[in-house]
């Protein structure tokens, strides 16, 4: 392997030119969605393309093009079992229960009877979710009938957006304040970081036409991440927010060490990452308040690299804990060069 395309954008690939280049590799950073994509790509061996869930275009054809360079002959981060199913949370269900995972009990409606029935029956509260969507913003507790009816007029009607606009200023400004980051700063950036959210608002039409609701598991004050990328399993437990019942997006995080990390979760991550044939996944899990069984709330293709940076260090298939800090990048490419040709 000698030359390796890098799609332009994002945290993450910025990260890998370097990195390539210092293997002694050839780097030839790409633009995905230029109608030569495929042209551009001939003579390459692999394809990294950090697709972003701020993308409404990566969402649109990342996919596409990832597939087609791996028809080409190029190995591909992510591949389609890896990212197929990526910010859409209806397909992860399928896909999680055709394996058996231990998934929170999870119903999606395409037909606005059948979803009025099932809420008439249910036990309360349930959570409600779009398909898509980052940071809690989707996700909403719907706590009796009342609730669910209006929600089913809603997903049955207009729609929601996928991303409100005052719940994206919002979001922009919560990650400020958990990032501690200064006025200064958001006079310097304020623009940029509010422009991303409503550029992707403009992109991304309303979601209807659905409902997608999931049992609501109490007595969890966090959740547990346990991010997978190849023979290496992380942990991670997230704060539920004050005053609410989400732990995602909480900036809450407390990175765990060997004696920390609960091995079921690390057993359970690695079942689902083989079963699925993914690269890599982060999965996100609660438990049971009798019990204390886990039970997995969702899952993503991927975790923001400088989260993964954090971490304590990793098990590996055979439970041996592997201390220190690992870059997410290099970590993933060492393993395309390392796979099966």
């Amino acid at each position: 392997m000698n030359v390796i395309a890098v799609h332009e954008a994002s945290s993450l690939a910025q990260r890998w030119p370097g990195l390539i280049h210092e293997l002694g590799l050839e780097c030839r950073v790409v633009n995905g969605y230029a109608n030569s994509i495929i042209d551009d790509l001939r003579g390459c061996d692999a394809l990294l393309w950090h697709v972003s869930q701020d993308s409404a275009t990566d969402l649109r054809f990342a996919r596409s093009v990832l597939l087609a360079a791996a028809k080409l002959g190029l190995r591909v981060y992510p591949n389609h079992e890896t990212v197929w199913h990526f910010d859409d949370k209806a397909a992860q269900k399928y896909l999680l229960e055709s394996i058996g995972a231990p998934l929170a009990d999870t119903w999606v409606f395409h037909d606005r009877h059948e979803a009025l029935e099932f809420i008439e029956r249910a036990t309360y509260p349930l959570v409600w979710k779009l398909r898509g969507g980052a940071g809690s913003l989707n996700v909403r507790l719907l706590r009796d009938r009342d609730q669910a009816r209006k929600m089913v007029a809603v997903m049955f009607g207009k729609g929601v957006a996928a991303l409100p606009p005052g719940r994206a200023v919002q979001a922009a400004a919560a990650s400020a304040l958990q990032h501690k980051r200064d006025l200064s700063w958001l006079l310097r950036n304020g623009r940029r970081v509010i422009g991303t959210y409503l550029q992707r608002l403009r992109a991304t039409d309303a979601e209807r036409g659905y409902i997608l609701l999931q049992r609501f598991i109490e007595g969890n004050d966090h959740d547990v991440r346990v991010m997978v990328v190849g023979h290496r399993a992380f942990s991670s437990r997230r704060q539920v927010r004050r005053g609410d019942f989400r732990a995602s997006g909480s900036g809450q995080n407390i990175f765990l060490d060997e004696h920390e990390v609960d091995k079921r979760l690390i057993d359970i991550g690695f079942r689902i990452a083989r079963d699925v044939g993914a690269q890599s996944l982060a999965l996100d899990f609660v438990f049971e308040p009798v019990t204390d069984e886990p039970v997995l709330l969702e899952m993503s293709y991927v975790m923001p690299p400088k989260a993964l940076d954090a971490h304590k260090g990793y098990f590996d298939e055979a439970f041996v804990w592997h201390p220190g800090s690992y870059d997410l990048a290099r970590m993933v490419l060492q393993d395309l060069l390392d796979a099966t040709p």
